[in-house]
């Protein structure tokens, strides 16, 4: 069969990413290696950041995340679930009841705590359970009629976007976009490089059992050997090594394992009995040089990966999608140009690069010797938290070197339920040819012209018909 645009990979972004090219006017087919949603992410936590709350905001998705942050936190901070999820404006009262009512984020777990209210108009990250907020992406793809198919397994790609499947399966599309994961089939089947750094930590989790008392007090510890966090179930516990041993990433994580670990760093007796949701992360770091070859495009960690410390791999993804959508549905479309698709990597590529820089930064200051030690103290003396909380909640993020002043930034506060770009200003002749895919509205003032992933395309002064032609393609013939 053809599609006019495949999309490998079920995750968050695949999923986000097929709502936007939905409400763009294209109709993606989603396929999914899993047969069913993986049940293990139901307690696997996840922050979101201001940017990336502004974006779900853009589509109406803000609220319900901010339902089941609050659903999160009643359950971590033991409240009633009564009106869990129902208030998002409880959201402050639950920080306070945890204890992280001044809590704004952290940097290489330097957190920064906000006592005098100079940071009081910078929201902390919000937390979601992975497989919850994965269900509401889910129910809004469906609510617009996107299918996913379940149980597809890629194993190759021929004729640069037909998709072969291990049962023999055989899908055509115009558009081939790999969201299928760090490992990705799609990257790697289509030629993409994808260049990097090794790890150089390696961190082990799980819901560990413990055979009598723990030696060490719950909570986190910095040690000689490396940092680690023990808790009885069911809280995770978790260690942190570095420089490791090459190791096969197919096995499991088994008890007799993770204990090993928690002895060398603590030079304590533990004994683990059994490991629930065990797991091994790394620091690996890595960026492919070009996120589009040709017809296929890849996304999210399909492009990128890097250590989980900092909580941006998820964020950067759906950021990827927000960017992706639009353009790819009006290439699709035959409304623009291929070329148009070129602004993608030349936008995304560079928030990357800086999440891998910054993610990098972290795992360098996480260690323990005493020369880290020393620098972590200087650094809390002497960081900016606001530069640093910005940075790392996407608000510096500004597309392309247009001298003015607003193009390229976010237009906070806007709401883009349709996914349509907004032109408001005067001179709306000039934007009606493209009423298909502009929605116009006549105001005083300077003009703006707003992309549909929220960014600033063009503000006052002229050139406002070149900015539609290189956004939005050619006007619609009269």
């Amino acid at each position: 069969m053809d599609v006019p645009v495949l999309i490998v990979g079920g995750g968050p972004v695949g999923l986000f990413l097929a709502a936007e090219l939905r409400l763009a006017g294209v109709t993606p087919l989603m396929v999914e290696r899993l047969a069913e949603p993986d049940r293990g992410k139901s307690d696997d936590d996840r922050g979101l950041t201001a940017r990336t709350m502004q974006t779900l905001d853009l589509r109406g998705l803000g609220d319900p995340v901010r339902a089941l942050t609050a659903t999160a936190l009643r359950r971590l901070a033991g409240l009633s679930e009564q009106t869990a999820g129902e208030d998002p404006g409880d959201l402050t009262e639950l920080m306070a009841a945890l204890g992280m009512a001044d809590f704004k984020g952290d940097f290489a777990m330097l957190p920064f705590i906000d006592h005098d209210g100079e940071l009081a108009d910078l929201a902390p990250p919000l937390m979601v359970m992975q497989g919850e907020f994965e269900r509401l992406l889910a129910d809004r793809a469906a609510e617009l009629g996107v299918e996913v198919r379940r149980g597809l397994d890629l194993v190759s790609i021929e004729d640069e976007t037909t998709a072969i499947f291990a049962d023999g399966a055989r899908i055509s599309a115009d558009w081939l976009v790999g969201c299928d994961g760090g490992r990705s089939t799609v990257r790697r089947q289509a030629g993409f490089d994808f260049p990097g750094t090794d790890p150089s930590m390696l961190a082990r989790t799980g819901v560990a059992a413990y055979d009598g008392e723990l030696p060490l007090a719950p909570g986190m510890h910095r040690l000689p050997g490396g940092v680690l966090a023990v808790a009885p179930a069911p809280t995770p516990s978790m260690t942190i090594e570095f420089d490791p041993e090459p190791f096969d990433r197919d096995l499991p994580l088994t008890a007799e394992e993770f204990q090993a670990s928690l002895r060398r760093i603590s030079g304590h007796d533990f004994t683990v009995t059994a490991i629930d949701q065990p797991l091994r992360i790394t620091d690996n770091a890595r960026q492919s040089s070009t996120y589009r070859r040709g017809r296929v495009i890849i996304a999210g960690d399909a492009a990128h990966v890097h250590s989980p410390i900092g909580g941006q791999g998820l964020n950067l993804g759906l950021q990827d999608a927000a960017n992706l959508g639009w353009k790819l549905a009006l290439v699709a479309r035959g409304l623009a140009d291929p070329e148009l698709l070129d602004t993608y990597t030349a936008e995304r590529h560079p928030v990357g690069a800086q999440v891998l820089r910054d993610s990098r930064a972290e795992s360098a200051l996480i260690r323990t010797d005493p020369h880290t030690e020393a620098l972590r103290g200087v650094l809390a003396e002497t960081l900016d938290a606001r530069a640093m909380l910005e940075l790392s909640h996407g608000l510096r993020i500004r597309y392309g070197d247009d001298k003015t002043p607003l193009v390229g930034t976010f237009a906070a506060g806007t709401r883009l339920l349709d996914g349509r770009a907004r032109y408001l200003g005067p001179d709306v002749e000039v934007v009606a040819p493209w009423a298909d895919r502009v929605t116009v509205e006549a105001a005083h003032g300077e003009g703006v012209l707003i992309r549909p992933d929220g960014y600033v395309a063009w503000a006052g002064g002229d050139g406002l018909e070149a900015a539609l032609r290189r956004w939005f393609g050619a006007p619609s013939a009269a």
